[in-house]
């Protein structure tokens, strides 16, 4: 079972050679996507490359910064695609990161076994909000409580970055993901249920600091995203083509090649 590691940057020139190297000990692949980063995150992920010439890291560049959910939707598209061409397989782990260095990247081993241990299709881990502000708490469990009520899932913390899937799960929710800015944990934490895959949002992480770049309209738009999510389940409203390679030439500069041959299995 391999484990890959998504990491969607935008300007985190500062953390992103250590947040490499800790999840480079508890993953087998990286795929790292550079937001349009207008600072030397690119330069030090290739530079990080170099130092590490026999890990797997796949770096794909978008042409414009479009935003934390149209990255991952575009790492989720390459994983898709992976899967179809038998690269990876179903039961193989997607571990979703933050570049900027909250998290820890030893949690994610206790992560994925409590997930082996209770036959689980995803486990979002839920934050300790110790180090959150007054008026964060309360936008997140508004946020979450929404997104209970919309998946029939209670939530805890929908909106943690820390999370680990199932390939299999990926080419499925694909489908019905739209991605505006952050929405797109809202739009998971409503989809992935709904399909009918297990999901627990049980498991504490704790986080090294306070960091959030959300503002207060996407206290509007993530909510919104889910409804919608919600709709297009109800409705199977599917794309009839998952963005895939053909979406990711139309917006990257890069398109996501291994920047080395990957290692063998």
């Amino acid at each position: 079972m391999k484990k890959i590691g998504v990491v969607p940057a935008y300007n985190e020139e500062r953390t992103i050679t250590k947040v490499l190297s800790d999840l480079k000990t508890v993953v087998d692949r990286i795929i790292i996507v550079n937001d349009g980063s207008t600072d030397d995150t690119e330069t030090n992920v290739l530079s990080w490359s170099k130092e590490n010439p026999d890990f797997d890291l796949c770096l794909i560049t978008l042409k414009k910064n479009m935003g934390n959910s149209k990255a991952l939707k575009v790492a989720f598209a390459k994983i898709s695609a992976s899967l179809k061409n038998k690269e990876i397989g179903p039961d193989d782990l997607v571990v979703t990161f933050d570049a900027d260095d909250q998290f820890d990247a030893r949690q994610i081993n206790k992560l994925v076994a409590y997930m082996k241990e209770h036959d689980l299709d995803a486990v979002l881990a839920q934050r300790n909000f110790s180090k959150y502000p007054a008026f964060k708490r309360a936008g997140n469990k508004m946020m979450s409580l929404w997104a209970s009520l919309l998946s029939g899932y209670y939530y805890r913390d929908v909106e943690c970055g820390l999370r680990i899937l199932k390939v299999r799960t990926v080419p499925k929710f694909l489908k019905y993901l739209t991605g505006v800015r952050y929405s797109h944990s809202q739009e998971m934490g409503i989809i992935i249920p709904r399909l009918g895959y297990k999901v627990s949002n049980e498991p504490f992480a704790n986080i090294n600091y306070y960091r959030s770049r959300t503002h207060l309209k996407d206290a509007l738009i993530n909510p919104a995203m889910a409804l919608i999510a919600l709709i297009k389940i109800v409705l199977k409203l599917e794309q009839t083509e998952i963005w895939e390679m053909k979406e990711i030439k139309k917006t990257c500069a890069s398109q996501g090649e291994t920047i080395k041959p990957p290692r063998p299995s």
